[in-house]
């Protein structure tokens, strides 16, 4: 993958800026202040093609204040080129931190013969997908072998060889082998638990096993036993259904005395009920003859009682049509008083109106201030186009104030290099800055004098420009205050031009009023003439006279009707219960001699069923006492057989406890084929697992992967150190070593030689040593990329040149100048100014006040 064009928009520090067209370009360094976004630039790569960056969630990515970001990265692979865009808008996060798939977006362009093609899936994770498989690089591949940082070239080679060895079968992802043996460690400690489970079960069935004659025995025992038992428990069985049958008919005898004393109470309970109702009987008819003695004066009573009934129920009539007319009396009042209450509301309505219509007639006021308000709009004059000219005018100011600092920016930058170069020149020895020759002291003080009459130029140009800033920035201010008064003058007269629309609304309103009084008064005179009158509700009012007239014409008289209610009607009113009873009286008489006669037979033939009941009580109480006599045996029946069924249950139980040993034995033996077998199996995968743990295990397939790739790895730091020494220098892997015993074991060792002989690390010179850091971290970078299935193309180099001195700083740059061939694109990443001029082309960041900026030099 190289790229080729990147485009942002509001990602972190840059908001809008031009595209970075890297077309063309092999070594490029990216320069510029910290915190300029020199970083951000990789973080937009990364982003573009994987989603992935510094920041933990995507949003923070987001210039600050804005609602969405794009990144565009143009890219060629092979021979093909192509364009990825990725968008994401500020939204709500998730669980995960993840803001959701639907607020930003990824498309996928191949460009054939310059015409653009998309290739994006459905899917956002298919297109991701599909943009892997393009450039065979995940970003963890990427950022471990394509991106070298800061201060981690030595970090392969002082470590010891255990981490040495441990950090290789990291790069190399050889963790997965390590998994494999987790798993198959759980598997192993499963299987040797499932081991020891079938190994106990088989021991525990061959003890069980050897027990089965012994229980064989028991059970002949024990069936003999229960045989026995049975042939008692027979026997009791007989003598019991016997006494059963005793204890039965006792039953039946007992439930027989039970039914006959009952019958007997319920014969007593009879003879009393019919002895109460006689007594009854007799005394209403003792009643009833008392009634028929007093017949005339009853007849009279109830006569007198039927009269002032009628008379009641006339005087009641009446009452009624009276309350009906109080009633349509009370609807015509309120007819008439609501109708006069209208007339008045009307009345003073028009009253109202008219006041107000008099007091809205009253114009003068208005069209004074009216007139006032005119004369004050007239005195404001706006001429027309100040406003835009003061604004034009301000601009300019600023652009003046803004051009002669940046001019001091640049003086002042020129000014310290101009000043460094001066200090350099002066020491002894000093070389010329351009030709890198020594200089004389005549040429040295020819220099000084010119670089000093050049200083002396800056300054007096950075005073007129600072001079020319001040009379910008006075002249804007006072514009600013130019401005400020043309503001209030426009709200003053759009508040004037709102005050006349007012006036002249409520001066139309005076019109109106004007008009409108003549009707108004009529309508008052008129209303007030009717409620003088009483011209209104005449239909109400004749109703009224009518009831009025109906009222006085009835004649009732509420006096009479009460004394008639509460005292006439209460004392006669006892006559016609007593002329109820004496009806009855009439008839109940024969009734109640009927039913005495009645009684007397049912008395009579109780007496006969009562003897009866007691002769079969005294025999059934006689065959009682004999089956009493015959069940005394019983109870030590029913506790023998009790004893033989425990018996007899006992020995049930123990042929059973007997037989089921001997079955479980029996069974046992084709379980401790089973489990024998089982064992067999559980060993045979027991053994499988002991040699993939083996197999997985560092000194098993991840320590052939290291074998495999060493060689590949020194041959490419070879070649590297051979081209940066001109062939001086070598290394060598060893991976194992002679122990004292005359083993070997495992290692990674690294033996470096040259000219004089191989020697440890340690004895090596910084410049020899860097070399050999460097060339091996540039192998491992390839060799990563090239275990995905990807070509190296691109290097970013961020190596801390600020931690380097003025050797080190050479030696890194001839490191890379060695290596620039291997890579199509490679960027070297450094903030200092004297390392700008080291690399043929340069990336320049700079930070401004609309964001970050890089520009290519």
């Amino acid at each position: 993958m190289i790229p080729i064009k990147l485009e942002l928009y509001n990602f972190m520090a840059y908001r809008n800026s031009d595209p970075l067209d890297l077309n063309g370009l092999h070594v490029v360094c990216l320069t510029g202040e910290n915190g300029a976004g020199k970083s951000t630039l990789l973080d937009a790569i990364t982003w573009a093609l994987w989603g992935e960056a510094r920041a933990r969630r995507d949003e923070e990515l987001i210039t600050q204040g804005e609602g969405e970001m794009r990144v565009s990265l143009t890219f060629s692979e092979g021979t093909n080129l192509y364009q990825v865009t990725r968008t994401r808008k500020a939204g709500k996060a998730g669980k995960s931190g993840k803001v959701s798939a639907s607020s930003g977006g990824l498309d996928l362009v191949v460009f054939n013969d310059g015409v653009p093609r998309v290739i994006s899936e459905e899917k956002t994770s298919d297109t991701q997908q599909k943009i892997i498989n393009t450039i065979n690089l995940t970003y963890e591949t990427f950022i471990n072998s394509a991106f070298l940082k800061q201060g981690r070239a030595d970090e392969f080679a002082i470590k010891t060889p255990s981490e040495r060895k441990k950090l290789l079968s990291e790069i190399l992802n050889l963790q997965i082998w390590q998994d494999f043996d987790d798993k198959a460690k759980k598997q192993q400690d499963s299987v040797e638990r499932e081991e020891a489970l079938r190994k106990s079960d088989y021991e525990s069935a061959e003890a069980e096993i050897a027990k089965l004659p012994q229980y064989e025995q028991e059970l002949a025992q024990a069936e003999a036993n229960h045989i026995k038992t049975d042939e008692q428990v027979r026997a009791l069985e007989a003598q019991d259904a016997e006494m059963n049958r005793q204890r039965e008919r006792l039953n039946g005898l007992q439930t027989q005395a039970k039914q006959i004393q009952r019958e007997l109470t319920s014969i007593d309970s009879e003879s009393n009920a019919i002895a109460a109702e006689q007594s009854k009987h007799e005394a209403e008819l003792r009643e009833y003859q008392t009634a028929l003695d007093q017949r005339g004066e009853i007849i009279k009573g109830f006569d007198d009682l039927e009269a002032m009934r009628a008379e009641n129920d006339a005087l009641t009539s009446k009452l009624s049509s009276q309350t009906e007319l109080n009633a349509q009396k009370t609807r015509a009042e309120n007819q008439i008083a609501d109708a006069r209450r209208k007339l008045e509301s009307e009345r003073d309505g028009a009253e109202r109106a008219l006041n107000e219509c008099q007091r809205q007639a009253d114009d003068g006021k208005l069209v004074a201030q009216r007139q006032q308000l005119l004369q004050e709009q007239q005195s404001l004059h706006l001429p027309e186009g100040q406003r835009e000219a003061l604004m034009q005018s301000r601009d300019e100011a600023l652009e003046v104030k803004a051009n002669a600092e940046l001019r001091n920016k640049h003086i002042e930058t020129e000014g310290k290099q101009k000043k460094a170069s001066l200090q350099a020149i002066q020491k002894v020895g000093a070389v010329c800055p351009t030709c890198a020759r020594p200089l004389g002291d005549e040429e040295r003080a020819r220099l000084v004098a010119t670089w000093d009459a050049e200083l002396i130029g800056y300054r007096e140009q950075f005073q007129t420009n600072k001079r020319e800033s001040e009379q910008a920035l006075a002249q804007s201010k006072a514009i600013e205050q130019q401005l400020a008064m043309l503001e209030q003058t426009a709200k003053r007269a759009a508040a004037l031009q709102a005050s006349l629309v007012a006036l002249e609304a409520q001066l139309s309103k005076t019109t109106e009023a004007k008009a409108q009084l003549p009707a108004t008064q009529a309508r008052l005179a008129t209303l007030t003439l009717a409620l003088q009158d009483q011209h209104y509700a005449a239909e109400a009012q004749a109703a009224l006279a009518q009831v009025n007239a109906q009222l006085a014409a009835l004649g009732y008289d509420a006096k009479a009707h009460q004394f008639l209610r509460t005292v006439t009607l209460p004392r006669l009113q006892v006559f016609a219960a007593r002329k109820a009873q004496l009806e009855r009286a009439e008839l109940g008489v024969q009734v109640q001699q009927s039913k005495l006669v009645e009684l007397s037979q049912r008395a009579a033939g109780l007496t006969a069923r009562r003897n009866e009941c007691q002769t079969r009580q005294a025999d059934t109480q006689t065959q009682i006492v004999a089956c009493q006599q015959l069940l005394r045996g019983a109870a030590e029946v029913a506790n023998a057989l009790g004893r033989a069924h425990t018996d007899r249950a006992t020995a049930l139980r123990k042929v059973g406890e007997a037989n089921q040993k001997v079955q479980s034995c029996r069974a046992l033996e084709v379980k401790r084929a089973r489990l024998a077998s089982e064992l067999s199996e559980i060993r045979h995968r027991k053994s499988l697992i002991k040699d993939l743990r083996e197999l997985f295990g560092k000194n098993g397939v991840p320590a052939m992967i290291i074998e495999v790739v060493l060689p590949e790895l020194e041959a490419s730091t070879n070649d590297l150190l051979t081209r940066m020494t001109n062939g001086r220098m070598g290394v060598r892997f060893e991976t194992q070593r002679a122990t004292k015993s005359g083993d070997a074991s495992e290692t990674l060792e690294i033996r470096i030689s040259d000219e004089l002989g191989e020697r440890p690390y340690e004895m090596y010179s910084g410049g020899e040593a860097f070399r050999v850091n460097f060339a091996i971290r540039i192998a491992l970078s390839k060799l990563l990329a090239h275990r995905q299935g990807a070509k190296l193309q691109t290097l970013f180099i961020d190596e801390g040149f600020g931690t380097q001195d003025t050797q080190g700083r050479e030696r890194l740059i001839e490191a890379i100048r060695s290596i620039q061939d291997d890579f199509e694109r490679l960027v070297v990443i450094t903030h200092i100014d004297e390392l700008k001029d080291a690399f043929p082309a340069r990336i320049e960041v700079r930070k401004t006040a609309q964001g970050s900026v890089a520009r290519i030099i």
